[in-house]
């Protein structure tokens, strides 16, 4: 029984020492991936700045333009609501004129009716 005892207990012990030095392994690769983002933020950072100073006068000009386009945004959104606003006004007075042709319908076939009596 201390035979297998100590046989499990060198098992464990060679399994906790493979899992300290992949812990070990784990630690460099992280380090390593660390440095290496870091790396690649640095030369983006760099691209990023090479690009804005190449093109600075197409980036102002692209700012104007988007702005040019909010702008228009605006202007369609107030034409829509003052169109819709005239809609609504339009039917109104569709209604009203409704109420109007009702009544002289009604004016006219009271006098209709006396004159079919003839």
């Amino acid at each position: 029984m201390d035979q297998y005892e100590e046989t499990e207990q060198l098992a464990v012990d060679e399994k906790k020492k493979r899992l300290h030095y992949e812990r070990i392994r784990i630690q460099e690769n992280r380090t390593e991936i660390k440095t290496e983002f870091t790396k690649l933020e640095s030369a983006e950072t760099l691209v990023d700045e090479k690009v804005f100073n190449d093109t600075k006068a197409q980036q102002n000009e692209k700012h104007r333009i988007d702005n040019l386009i909010d702008d228009l945004d605006k202007e369609i959104e107030a034409l829509r609501n003052q169109l819709k606003q005239k809609e609504r006004n339009k039917e109104m007075l569709v209604l009203e004129k409704g109420v109007y042709e009702k009544q002289i319908a009604q004016a006219r076939s009271k006098y209709m009716i006396p004159i079919n009596k003839n």
